[in-house]
């Protein structure tokens, strides 16, 4: 009970409430439930993390909707992209 985080790598999970599934080896988070990966969120009814393989979910009720921001040049391949130098357009060559 009360406010639960979890933080694995980049994301952090929160939630009012939080149950362990010792045979399925996940926990349960609910109420105001909640995943992020740096400025992104991602917000629903519960979030299922799975700790064998380190994957979180969201869910929501029947016909609810998962709501989500995502910020645009946050993910792992932009900020990996951002470290490469761009390209120079060619000069044509002179002769």
């Amino acid at each position: 009970k009360g406010p639960v985080t979890i933080v694995s790598k980049t994301q952090v999970a929160t939630g009012n409430n939080a149950s362990f599934d010792r045979v399925g080896n996940k926990i349960y988070l609910t109420g105001n439930a909640a995943l992020s990966d740096g400025p992104n969120v991602t917000r629903g009814e519960r979030v299922i993390y799975d700790i064998n393989t380190g994957v979180a979910n969201i869910e929501t009720a029947p016909g609810g909707r998962v709501k989500a921001l995502f910020v645009p040049g946050s993910g792992p391949a932009e900020a990996a992209a951002g470290a490469k130098p761009k390209p120079q357009p060619q000069k044509p060559a002179t002769n």
